[in-house]
């Protein structure tokens, strides 16, 4: 028996835009498919209020209390979970998938402490920033972001597919 394909798409308050949620406005036919033949969680709720924590705790099945990620990954702040190898991309690496990152990651500190094969781009976590070093305080990343370094969803959506075919 093969094993089977796994999708995980985590969004920053975007769920409410997708037309397997009830979105009618929005034209998500692809993404509905996927909802209707796979997975689909109705009525999740994450162990954080804060973004990482919850990324983490969803990645690893543990609570914040045991996998230590106590706040945002920043440049600034390089919290990490205590063991990496809770992760979810090293457990499936470990069975035997190739895992793959599409985007941006908030697990990690440095994104080579994950356990993805391949990725479709540098992360802006942890890695060299050819922008200059002037950090806006309130955010995670420099002032003055280049508008290069935005990338579409449309993008990196075709990138998936992409990757999917080949």
């Amino acid at each position: 028996m093969s094993k089977p394909n796994i999708i995980i798409m985590t969004v920053a308050e975007g769920g409410w835009h997708l037309g397997c949620y009830g979105n009618v406005t929005v034209n998500t036919p692809n993404l509905d498919r996927m909802g209707s033949e796979g997975a689909r969680f109705d009525k999740m709720h994450s162990s954080s209020s804060i973004s990482s924590p919850g990324r983490v705790s969803l990645m690893t099945g543990q609570y914040q209390q045991h996998h230590g990620m106590i706040a945002l990954v920043k440049i600034q702040y390089p919290h990490a979970m205590l063991k990496h190898d809770d992760h979810l991309s090293h457990v499936l690496r470990n069975s035997g998938y190739t895992t793959s990152l599409f985007g941006f990651q908030h697990e990690a500190h440095l994104v080579e402490q994950l356990g993805f094969d391949t990725r479709n781009r540098e992360s802006l976590y942890g890695e060299p920033w050819q922008w200059g070093d002037e950090l806006d305080p309130r955010e995670s990343y420099q002032s003055g972001i280049p508008p290069q370094a935005h990338v579409p969803a449309t993008e990196t959506g075709q990138e998936v597919a992409d990757y999917i075919r080949t």
